[in-house]
C-alpha cells in the first residue's frame, strides 16, 4: 500500500470512528432502573450538594448523560423492596417501553407489602419466609419486564458488617442468579457491588481513586466507601432526605459501575 493511499485509508477510518459521514448514529436506548436506599444514594445526592461544596456530584444521570443516546428514569427509595416497584412497574412498561430494565435489591423488609400476611409484622431477616416472598416478587418482575422484550438486569445485594444482614445477602444473590435464570433475557452483575467490596466482602474502605485527594477524604491511599453502620455509602451517616454532606466515594463508585454494567447490558444483541 503506498503512502498516500494509507493515509486516504486512515483518513476514511477516523471518519467513520468519530461519526462523520456515513458513520450510523448509535441506536437510541431507554432504561429504567429500580432501587433501594443505595440507588437513592448514588442517584440523589447531587441536588442536595451545596454549589462548589466537596460533596460527589456525579450521580446516575450524570454517568448516563455521557452516553447521548441513553434515556435513563430512575425510581429509587429507601427502605424499597421489588414488591414496592411492581406497583409501579406495568405503567412504566407502557409509558417509556424501556429496551433495558434493572432492578437493584439490598433485601429491605421494612415496607407494608413486606409485611406477612399472618402476623401482620415484616418478614425477619433471613427467614424461610422472606426468602419466599423474594423468589415471588422477583419471578413476577422478570416475567413482566421480559414479556415486553426488554433485557433485564439485575444487581444483587452487596456485603455489609451486620452477620444476619451479610448472611440474608448471600442467599437472595443465589435466589437472584437461580430465578433471572429462568427468565431469557435476564441477567445478574456483581459489577456495582464489587466497585464498593474488597472482592465481595465487605469494607469501609478502597484504594483512592485517580483524583480523590484528602480534601475528599483520601487518607494514606485509602478513602472511606460505608458509612460506620455499614450499610450505606455516605461517610458522615446517610440522612433522608437531606442526601450526604460531604464527597461519597462509596455513592460515586456505586453510580458509576451500575451505569457501566447498565450500558453494557443495553449494547449485547
Amino acid at each position: 500500500m503506498t503512502a498516500a493511499r494509507l493515509a486516504l485509508t486512515l483518513t476514511l477510518l477516523a471518519l467513520v470512528g468519530c461519526g462523520g459521514r456515513g458513520a450510523e448514529a448509535p441506536a437510541s436506548r431507554t432504561a429504567v432502573l429500580y432501587g433501594d436506599s443505595l440507588s437513592w444514594e448514588a442517584g440523589t445526592n447531587n441536588m442536595h450538594c451545596p454549589r462548589y461544596s466537596a460533596c460527589h456530584t456525579e450521580t446516575f444521570q450524570e454517568f448516563a448523560s455521557a452516553h447521548g443516546n441513553l434515556s435513563l428514569v430512575v425510581r429509587a427509595f429507601p427502605g424499597a423492596a421489588p414488591c414496592d416497584w411492581l406497583k409501579r412497574l406495568p405503567g412504566d412498561l407502557v409509558t417509556y417501553k424501556p429496551d433495558v430494565v434493572m432492578l437493584q435489591t439490598e433485601g429491605d423488609n421494612t415496607t407494608p407489602c413486606m409485611d406477612d400476611p399472618a402476623t401482620g409484622s415484616p418478614y425477619p431477616i433471613a427467614s424461610a419466609g422472606v426468602y419466599a416472598k423474594y423468589r415471588s416478587d422477583l419471578d413476577s418482575f422478570f416475567g413482566a419486564a421480559t414479556a415486553t422484550g426488554a433485557k433485564m438486569i439485575v444487581v444483587p445485594p452487596i456485603a455489609t458488617n451486620d452477620r444476619r444482614f451479610s448472611e440474608q445477602a448471600v442467599a437472595l444473590g443465589r435466589i437472584v442468579t437461580r430465578e433471572a435464570a429462568r427468565f431469557p433475557g435476564t441477567t445478574t452483575t456483581t459489577q456495582p457491588g464489587s466497585a464498593v467490596t474488597d472482592n465481595g466482602s465487605f469494607t469501609f474502605a478502597k484504594r483512592c481513586l485517580v483524583g480523590e485527594t484528602a480534601g475528599n477524604g483520601c487518607r494514606n491511599g485509602l478513602i472511606a466507601v460505608r458509612e460506620p453502620t455499614g450499610l450505606h455509602f455516605c461517610p458522615a451517616g446517610l440522612r433522608f432526605p437531606s442526601g450526604c454532606p460531604v464527597y461519597s466515594s462509596g455513592a460515586f463508585r456505586f453510580a458509576k459501575s451500575t451505569v457501566d454494567a447498565l450500558i453494557s447490558a443495553s449494547k449485547d444483541p
